[in-house]
């Protein structure tokens, strides 16, 4: 079983025999350790040592690193991508033999 105060408490409810009214008062607590069990649980009973999980935080960092990286690039490709939709967009106004004025800022008739 699971030390700490949940842990306490699960053990004083199941002395109880399950009392309804202890569980009430404790409920929250019980809850608690009882998340934790399932935890445990599905852990197949094993909890991961420290090297475990440093080993894993360690994998995740660098994968976190790598995305940025590519997620920077991608960034500055939409931007360049931006500007030459921009830069398009002018071309296109500039050689339409018909001026469109709802595209342009000002009024060429005033």
């Amino acid at each position: 079983m699971f030390s700490g105060s949940s842990g306490l408490h699960y053990i004083q409810y199941r002395e109880s025999g399950w009392s309804e009214q202890f569980y009430q008062e404790h409920q929250e607590v019980i809850d608690t350790h009882k998340n934790a069990q399932a935890a445990y649980d599905i852990a197949g009973g094993k909890m991961p040592t420290l090297k475990e999980l440093s080993a894993e935080y360690d994998s995740l960092r660098t994968q976190v690193i790598e995305a940025k990286a590519v997620l920077e690039k991608l960034n500055q490709e939409i931007k360049d991508l931006k500007n030459i939709r921009y830069n398009f967009r002018i071309l296109l106004q500039d050689t339409d033999p018909k001026p469109k004025n709802h595209h342009r800022h000002y009024d060429l008739e005033r």
